[in-house]
């Protein structure tokens, strides 16, 4: 399993764009607040991969993400992730 966990980079102004390899299977930590990209205002587009679970707050206070794309197979824990 590879993992992008809790507050990898908390509130990174920079990244704009990301595309997570197939190889991720899980963001954030369960039962966590303040997920992966938590934070992240300058990101407008994500990638996630199938059968990826997102835990919760993964992508909180991304306020510019527009486009969010998944593969098959996600899972969502716990809430407010976006």
């Amino acid at each position: 399993m590879n993992l992008v966990t809790q507050n990898a980079e908390n509130n990174n102004t920079a990244l704009k764009q990301i595309t997570l390899p197939n190889t991720v299977t899980k963001i954030g930590v369960e039962n966590g607040f303040g997920g992966g990209f938590y934070g992240y205002s300058a990101l407008e587009s994500i990638h996630i991969p199938s059968n990826c679970t997102l835990a919760s707050s993964v992508f909180r206070y991304c306020t510019s993400l527009k486009s969010v794309s998944f593969g098959t197979g996600i899972t969502f824990e716990g809430g407010q992730h976006f």
